[in-house]
């Protein structure tokens, strides 16, 4: 396995053509003098303590945090503000709304967009991913000093990409064992989401001994899959029209902010950016 840290972009369509306003804009804004704050920021890897379970726990104390929300909606009221109902009788009434949900469920949160609108946003193509972790008490002293590895797909491997979580942080594993997280499927193998979890082992079990180099006769002591269906949105051609139909709706219905990784960019540093812009901007 090869460990890199560029994505090579598929010429799949004329960037100038489809992005060139978008692009033009991301050049202005880099050359802008850096504010303070801007200068605080680095890439240097991190997370919390014990997980970024903690970060929503920490959150939990200062906000009201409703999880189960079934049958979630969201519409204008007459008066300018904002209705959303959920569990069938229980609403909450605002001068804002933020939605960062994936495009694909904007058409039951949105009801009262006009399908054409909808159309150019929840069309939005999201490759599906599987990630399995695997994790060892003793890695018999194989050590990988790296955040991952990207796998081109020239080398014809069955997985994407390795994380190497417990060689960036602590507490993630055993003192002498290691924890990895295996990624697979994307754009190229959708099909790869309907097999079951035995072949998505003997991928990952492959994977482990042949791109890692333990010993055959060594298993793991932990393995779990998780589907995520959809997974990392893919900013096609038609992507400037869904930016432009998202203005104009926020234009149209003032309050309503659409967000989420649809716009912006997909990454975490994006969404972190995201948040605080329009955090910023409430």
């Amino acid at each position: 396995m090869k460990l890199t840290t560029r994505y090579a972009l598929p010429k799949l369509y004329n960037l100038e053509a489809n992005y060139g306003s978008f692009i033009r804009g991301a050049i202005a804004k880099a050359k802008e003098p850096k504010t303070d704050r801007d200068r605080l920021a680095t890439k240097k890897v991190f997370s919390a303590v014990g997980g970024l379970q903690r970060l929503v726990e920490a959150l939990s104390k200062d906000l009201r945090i409703i999880t189960s929300a079934n049958n979630l909606k969201v519409i204008p009221t007459a008066d300018g503000q904002w209705s959303c109902t959920y569990n069938g009788t229980e609403e909450i009434v605002s001068r804002k709304v933020v939605t960062t949900v994936g495009a694909y469920a904007l058409p039951a949160l949105l009801p009262f967009i006009p399908e054409a609108q909808m159309q150019k946003m929840s069309s939005l193509f999201y490759a599906p991913i599987i990630q399995v972790i695997l994790g060892v008490k003793n890695a018999r002293g194989l050590d990988f000093p790296a955040f991952g590895g990207l796998v081109p797909s020239k080398e014809q491997k069955r997985v994407l990409g390795i994380l190497f979580p417990s060689s960036c942080f602590e507490q993630r594993c055993p003192e002498g064992g290691a924890l990895y997280s295996y990624f697979i499927g994307g754009a190229r193998h959708t099909d790869y989401l309907q097999k079951s979890d035995d072949e998505i082992r003997e991928i990952t079990l492959e994977a482990f001994h042949s791109m890692l180099k333990y010993p055959a006769d060594m298993q793991p002591d932990l393995l779990r899959i998780f589907r995520h269906e959809h997974a990392i949105p893919q900013y096609w051609s038609d992507s400037g029209e869904r930016f432009a139909t998202i203005e104009a709706l926020q234009q149209q219905y003032p309050g309503l902010i659409l967000a989420g990784n649809m716009r912006d960019g997909i990454g975490m540093g994006n969404r972190i950016h995201q948040g605080a812009t329009i955090a910023s901007s409430i």
